[in-house]
């Protein structure tokens, strides 16, 4: 029936055979990128990465350093997250710690967290992907995928992505 048609008895999700997913994180700025951080089993708990270990393996190792070396390039970094959980709790008061060094974020609530148009990251997520796509060989197993996306991180055109930053003023305007 018609009015049926999408009722959850009535339909399936699709199933891609040989789709793989990973949990990565980066970040960026003007003239620089991060290291990338693979997100495995091993830094969740219950299949879940919460804010100790987002504190632990990102914010006081890759993040800070990232961080640092950005506020000595420019003297002053905004920083802009989106809502994920792992950036609450003890992550959150680190933060609160880090502004007597200058931290200053944008966070949750202050725009759209997964809004291409507003945060520049996500233009840089889907850049990735693309380089992805376009391999000749696509990943099959979560290793491959962890390789490709290792690789194709660190050949990412850091003039696209200054390019991407440097529009943000046009995007905030309008």
């Amino acid at each position: 029936m018609k009015r049926e048609e999408y009722h959850p008895d009535c339909i399936e999700p699709t199933f891609i055979p040989g789709f793989k997913r990973i949990e990565i994180w980066g970040a960026i700025c003007y003239r620089k990128k991060s290291k990338l951080v693979i997100i495995n089993e091993d830094l969740k708990k219950d299949h879940k990465f919460n804010a100790e270990a987002y504190l632990k393996e990102i914010l006081d190792a890759e993040f800070f350093d990232f961080w640092m070396e950005a506020m000595e390039d420019r003297g002053h970094v905004y920083v802009m997250e989106d809502g994920a959980s792992c950036h609450q709790g003890v992550a959150a008061a680190r933060k609160e710690q880090l502004k007597e060094f200058g931290w200053e974020g944008w966070g949750p609530g202050t725009w759209p967290s997964n809004s291409p148009d507003l945060n520049p990251i996500e233009n840089v997520w889907h850049m990735l992907k693309a380089a992805i796509r376009k391999r000749p060989r696509q990943p099959q197993t979560e290793a491959d995928l962890i390789e490709a996306v290792k690789v194709e991180w660190e050949k990412l055109d850091i003039e696209k992505i200054n390019r991407v930053i440097m529009t943000m003023l046009e995007r905030l305007a309008g």
